[in-house]
């Protein structure tokens, strides 16, 4: 909050009226003054909607109503901002910090969402310690090294990992990646994928030390690219809470494309923006997510393509 104070106003009868002004309508909405004007916030009478398309079928719909500025009027006078306390200032350093991160989280699990639609994530790999790994520094070493030796093993490996702490405080890593072959060669010897996977990340951590999980799409299962791309992203404010200062909570292996970004413009109500997203949805997509806010006037939805299943 601004603390102000209003001098070289002659009448104190006009100062006290103009501080009733500004407390009322800062009790209502959001205020700013702007050299010694009055400006206060109030959401838009529109909808404005917008898209990101992967370029393998999936579509991101969001809508919202802005916020827009309009002046309320002259302050006549002086207005100088009044020093704050240091505790009030370490508290708004304090506040600016937490939605930094926030604000960092929400960015990341956006980033992560749309990357593993983007490769069409089927499959979802779990490497895990016996060991209580409690460094997030030294798990991110293991993951450089395991996709380094993974690549000589298979070239076309993509794939977005996120990092979870486990309650015991130890470390682990999950990957979203597509098209996992039903072998692998390794040493001149053709083994199941699965065991090639465990070998590799058991030769970075120690052969008593490491195991991978692998949770495959499979059929008639319900874990689909965009299930897959939400269960994933779900970890990564639970990493931003979690992990070390200026670190990165999740990052990506390959050549994976970036979603194209589209705006659909303004629309007068919810009902309408929806009926225009539904328009665009062809026969060939179908709805997976959605979220409304009638208070806000917001809401998001999420579609995907119809695949075929994979079989492990």
């Amino acid at each position: 909050m601004l603390f102000l104070i209003l001098i070289a106003i002659k009448n104190p009868d006009a100062v006290a009226k103009l501080l009733g002004v500004v407390i009322a309508f800062m009790s209502k909405t959001m205020e700013r003054i702007i050299n010694n004007t009055l400006f206060e916030s109030k959401p838009a009478n529109f909808i404005r909607m917008k898209a990101v398309e992967t370029v393998t079928g999936h579509i991101e719909f969001s809508a919202y109503r802005p916020t827009v500025w309009h002046e309320v009027c002259e302050l006549q006078g002086v207005i100088e901002p009044q020093t704050m306390t240091d505790d009030r200032a370490a508290e708004l350093a304090a506040e600016r910090a937490a939605q930094s991160i926030e604000d960092a989280a929400r960015r990341a699990k956006r980033n992560v969402r749309q990357s593993c639609k983007s490769i069409n994530a089927d499959t979802l790999l779990t490497l895990t310690y016996r060991e209580n790994q409690t460094s997030l520094e030294t798990t991110k070493k293991h993951l450089k090294e395991f996709t380094r030796r993974l690549y000589r093993l298979w070239p076309e490996f993509v794939g977005v990992a996120g990092f979870e702490r486990q309650k015991r405080g130890a470390w682990h890593v999950h990957i979203a990646t597509v098209n996992i072959p039903d072998s692998l060669s390794r040493n001149g010897i053709r083994l199941r994928s699965y065991h090639v996977l465990r070998s590799v990340w058991r030769g970075v951590v120690g052969n008593d030390n490491g195991n991978i999980d692998v949770s495959r799409r499979k059929r008639n299962a319900q874990r689909s690219p965009a299930r897959i791309a939400s269960y994933l992203s779900k970890y990564i404010t639970k990493a931003f809470e979690e992990g070390e200062k200026h670190s990165n909570r999740w990052t990506k292996f390959g050549a994976i494309p970036k979603p194209r970004r589209i705006d659909l413009g303004n629309w007068s109500n919810m009902a309408a923006a929806l009926q225009a997203a539904y328009d665009l949805i062809s026969q060939t997509q179908s709805v997976v997510t959605t979220f409304f806010s009638a208070v806000s006037g917001a809401f998001y939805m999420a579609v995907e393509p119809h695949y075929q299943r994979r079989l492990m």
